[in-house]
């Protein structure tokens, strides 16, 4: 119980007065904790709206506090729940309409709330004074306080100008850094959840004057690491043609309250079709988004089998809107790590680029699965294959694309195809899923190659399906983490291929071969690539030759030094 509220009201010859107080639990009247006192001259006729306020009549409010706990509005605050802190205010409002006076000074301090479109916890501490006809932002901090793994901290300063009850103009500065998303904010938000911690390229603007808002500024995205679901709408209502009469008994209508209606209605009318009242402003925006870190993020496609595009980014975005249309211009670039989970573990390489719409990006990606093949009729001749899926077009008409359009996915044989991107005219997008599936094409099926493959078929259009590779996957991230964040595990001939591959902050790795190389280390393929920038890399891997001349076990070794310019 946090104490108890007073109400006086008194209407009369068009004045309002208000006498409200707010008592703590030991009814000291004396030493009220918020008070708020004041004569508004205000017309309750049946008048328009534009003329309610007396003109010539003086304004004024006295609203005085100490130690007001914010926990007493309990949760009916908008956008905040959890709230506590405390609330010191001595600010006098006085003047006319036309000419109003500001005086004084409001504190809030203490002040912890946890915010109800992230779950993450806050604080907030702000000091406004007031003066004139200007709200004065001495400062206004809010800092991370719990639900996230990153923190930061937020600045506000500037000041609001008023023209009598009216906004004259704003002009607020913001900087500092602030994580918006946490490991609580999948509990509110099941489309876009994770980690991500932003800072302020410089400092972001915002202004209002003469009906037009227009914020600017740069936004850096330090640490990325989310997950985005496309919304999947199932429910579809089935009463949508039914139309509903309501049929009134006028035998029972009282005939003033008829016509008190219809005077109402007509005064309606008369306020809609006053063009002087239409509310012009808008609200512009310029901001530029660049990813300071490499950014991850996780795209699922498919959630009923489990299909997710897990991106490495850099870039850089423009996204403004100036008279209400919107524009979104520039390209995040996939890095090494980016990875299509179907089935199996694809790399991923291209581009997600940003049209118009900042939710529904255009993709621009080669996603490849490679594996070793060993022809039935040759089972001594063993070459590499790959599947490569192209998805191209908006991000909510992906699925649509793959289905339709049978160019999207193509089989490679043999290493110098592959790195050349020739495909083999042979195989078909049936023959591609088969090797996904079992490392066979649908001529080499048997019988019961060809039940495991319509099984794992069938999942694929019904339920989720699991293999070895992709739960190790999980099951060994979620206790090291990105240190070992794929396993890929395959049949060769006699032997279990396998791939491990993982990430220590900028330094990446890949590991692997056959079970063979727990005899002999030397048949093992590596790979190591450390990230200096975003535009500077080295990378030292071993790993097989695309032309082989002297057997199985040549390995050959390669360092290379990539720099990209852009310009």
């Amino acid at each position: 119980k946090f104490g108890n509220l007073f109400f006086n009201f008194a209407y009369a010859e068009k004045k309002l007065a208000t006498d409200v107080s707010f008592i703590n639990n030991k009814l000291e009247i004396s030493k009220p904790l918020l008070t708020i006192d004041g004569n508004l001259p205000i017309d309750l006729g049946f008048v328009g709206v534009e003329k309610r306020i007396v003109e010539t009549d003086t304004i004024r409010f006295d609203i005085k506090s100490t130690n007001f706990q914010l926990g007493t509005f309990g949760n009916s605050l908008p956008f905040i729940t959890n709230q506590k802190g405390d609330l010191n205010a001595d600010v006098i409002l006085s003047g006319t309409p036309d000419n109003l006076n500001l005086s004084g000074a409001l504190t809030v301090y203490n002040t912890l709330f946890r915010a109800r479109d992230n779950n993450l916890d806050y604080s907030f501490d702000a000091k406004i004074s007031f003066k004139d006809n200007v709200i004065k932002v001495d400062t206004i901090k809010l800092s991370n306080k719990g639900g996230s793994k990153y923190s930061g901290n937020m600045y506000l300063t500037g000041g609001i100008t008023l023209d009598g009850l009216a906004l004259n103009d704003i002009d607020l500065n913001i900087e500092g850094d602030i994580a918006l998303l946490g490991a609580r904010s999948q509990a509110v938000s099941q489309q876009l959840y994770g980690d991500l911690l932003i800072a302020s390229d410089g400092i972001w603007n915002l202004k209002y004057s003469n009906g037009r808002t227009l914020f600017k500024g740069g936004i850096l995205l330090k640490e990325t690491d989310i997950t985005y679901s496309q919304v999947q709408n199932n429910y579809k209502k089935s009463a949508n043609s039914i139309i509903y009469k309501f049929v009134v008994d006028s035998s029972k209508l009282d005939q003033e309250t008829v016509e008190f209606e219809q005077i109402l209605e007509a005064a309606k009318q008369r306020e809609e079709g006053r063009s002087e009242f239409v509310d012009e402003s808008t609200f512009d925006y310029e901001i530029d988004i660049k990813a300071e870190n490499v950014a991850r993020a996780v795209l699922i496609l498919s959630p009923s089998v489990n299909q997710r595009l897990i991106v490495e980014v850099y870039g850089d975005l423009k996204f403004n809107s100036r008279d209400g249309e919107q524009r979104a211009q520039g390209a995040f670039t996939l890095l090494s790590g980016s990875k299509l989970e179907f089935f199996k573990s694809f790399d991923a390489t291209g581009t997600l680029r940003f049209e118009s719409d900042i939710t529904d990006p255009y993709l621009d990606i080669v996603a490849s699965y490679v594996s070793d093949y060993l022809s039935p009729e040759n089972v001594s001749t063993n070459q590499q294959v790959a599947v490569k899926l192209f998805l191209k077009g908006p991000l909510s008409q992906l699925g649509k694309n793959l289905a339709t359009d049978p160019d999207n996915i193509a089989v490679y044989i043999g290493s110098r195809n592959i790195q050349n991107n020739v495909s083999d005219p042979r195989y078909d997008a049936a023959d591609a899923l088969s090797f996904i599936l079992i490392g066979k094409f649908k001529n080499d099926l048997t019988s019961k190659d060809k039940n495991q493959v319509a099984s794992q078929t069938s999942a694929l259009e019904n339920t989720a399906t699991s293999f070895l590779g992709p739960v190790l996957t999980t099951f060994v991230n979620s206790a090291v983490g990105d240190i070992i964040n794929d396993i890929q595990l395959s049949q060769n001939g006699e032997y279990t291929k396998f791939n491990v591959s993982g990430k220590f902050q900028k330094l990446r790795y890949s590991f692997g071969g056959t079970t063979e190389l727990f005899q002999n280390i030397y048949k093992a393929n590596l790979k190591i690539e450390y990230l200096f920038s975003q535009n500077l890399s080295i990378r030292a891997e071993r790993k097989d030759p695309i032309v082989s001349s002297y057997g199985f076990e040549e390995k050959i070794n390669e360092l290379g030094l990539k720099y990209k310019f852009d310009f």
